[in-house]
């Protein structure tokens, strides 16, 4: 079962994923995110996969966070495929990865909500401006969410 687990830790939201960081956790990170008073950190040492939502829901906080506080997003003991993923998009540059021990995370679990399709959409537009090889990749993906939420091609 994917679980996000939220918890502070001397002022900074620690967001600990467990599972699959997918489409279905997007809205409740969101609103983490968008609420956040610091830049928060993801404890992915239990996260086995991200999907492309997910990977520009990263994409777009870090660039968020490093407008407004001058901070990337730092993400905690991230598996080999998840690295390779954030690589392969080219947020890893714009990421702050730590390998470290962790201690037992006590918090509040959160409930997972679908993402919108207009969040989807707004978060593989940004994937796809990173490059041009996600531009290619996610093509597809973006001119059928803009067909979904009735948005013009741009």
């Amino acid at each position: 079962m994917d679980t996000i687990i939220l918890s502070t830790n001397n002022g900074v939201d620690i967001i600990r994923l467990d599972g699959k960081a997918t489409m279905k956790n997007v809205s409740e990170i969101t609103k983490i995110l968008d609420e956040a008073k610091n830049v928060p950190i993801f404890d992915f040492t239990k996260v086995t996969y991200l999907d492309s939502t997910f990977l520009g829901l990263i994409a777009k906080y870090t660039m968020l966070y490093k407008t407004k506080y001058n901070k990337y997003l730092t993400i905690i003991n991230p598996c080999e495929l998840v690295l390779n993923l954030l690589k392969q998009t080219g947020i890893l540059k714009f990421l702050i990865i730590l390998n470290e021990n962790t201690t037992s995370v006590n918090g509040k679990v959160i409930e997972s909500k679908m993402a919108t399709p207009e969040q989807i959409l707004e978060l593989h537009e940004i994937l796809s401006d990173l490059n041009e090889e996600n531009k290619k990749e996610f093509e597809k993906v973006v001119e059928q969410m803009r067909k979904v939420v009735g948005k013009k091609d741009e």
